[in-house]
C-alpha cells in the first residue's frame, strides 16, 4: 500500500511538472508574452522598461523551469553507483539554475503587479530559494547527506511555488472574484509559505517516525 501511494505521488508530481512546463511554453514562447493580461497591465504603466524586463523574465523562466524539471529526478532515485555522478551533475545544474532564476526574480520584484505587497512576497520567495539551496549545497560539500536531502526538499518546495502561485491565483480571481492585483498580492505570499509549512510538517513527521523505529529496534 505504501509503495502504491509513493508511486501515485511521483506520477502526480511528474504530471504537474509536465502541465506547468507546457503552460509556460505556450504562454511565453508560442503565444506572445504581450498577450498575457498581467503583462498588458504593465505595458499600460508609463515608462515601463519592457525590453530589459522581458529579457530578465526569460532568464527567470528558463532557469526556473530547468530547476523545476531537474528536481523530481534528484529525489526519484537514490544517488548510488553510476547514478551518483549524474545526480551530482544535475545537482550543480539545479543550483546554478536557481542562482540565475533567484537573482533575476529579485529584479522582477521591483515591477510586480500588486505593488510593494506582492513585490515583498516575491522577494522573500527568491531570497528563501537562494538560502535553502545554498544551505543544501553547503551540507553536501560537508558530506552531511541527510541534512543535504532535507534542505534540497525545502529548496524544491520553494521551486514548486511556480505551480502553487497559479493554483491560488485562479480561484482567487475566478471563484472569489478578487481583482488581479489583490489576488497576486495574496498568492505571492501563500505560494511559498504553505509549501514550506507542509514540507516542514512532513520532514518533522518522518524524523519522529525514524526515531520511533530506532527506539523500537533497540528495545527488541
Amino acid at each position: 500500500m505504501k509503495k502504491i501511494k509513493q508511486k501515485t505521488g511521483w506520477i502526480t508530481l511528474f504530471v504537474m511538472v509536465f502541465l506547468f512546463i507546457a503552460y509556460v511554453l505556450i504562454q511565453y514562447f508560442i503565444v506572445s508574452p504581450k498577450e498575457s493580461g498581467v503583462v498588458q497591465g504593465k505595458l499600460a504603466t508609463p515608462h515601463f522598461p519592457y525590453r530589459p524586463w522581458i529579457g530578465v523574465l526569460y532568464v527567470h523562466i528558463v532557469a526556473g523551469c530547468t530547476a523545476f524539471i531537474i528536481g523530481p529526478f534528484q529525489f526519484f532515485k537514490k544517488p548510488v553507483g553510476k547514478g551518483a555522478s549524474l545526480h551530482r551533475k544535475l545537482g550543480y545544474i539545479y543550483v546554478l539554475s536557481i542562482l540565475f532564476a533567484g537573482v533575476a526574480g529579485m529584479y522582477l520584484c521591483w515591477y510586480a503587479t500588486g505593488g510593494i505587497i506582492s513585490g515583498l512576497g516575491f522577494f522573500m520567495l527568491d531570497l528563501l530559494w537562494l538560502v535553502t539551496t545554498g544551505i543544501a549545497l553547503r551540507m553536501v560539500l560537508q558530506k552531511k547527506f541527510a541534512a543535504h536531502r532535507r534542505w534540497m526538499i525545502r529548496s524544491y518546495a520553494v521551486t514548486f511555488a511556480f505551480v502553487t502561485f497559479r493554483l491560488y491565483l485562479l480561484p482567487f480571481t475566478l471563484l472569489l472574484n478578487l481583482s488581479i492585483q489583490t489576488a497576486i498580492q495574496m498568492s505571492s505570499w501563500l505560494c511559498w509559505i504553505t509549501n514550506l509549512l507542509l514540507i516542514e510538517l512532513l520532514l518533522r513527521r518522518k524524523t519522529v517516525n525514524a526515531k520511533t523505529e530506532l527506539h523500537i529496534t533497540r528495545i527488541l
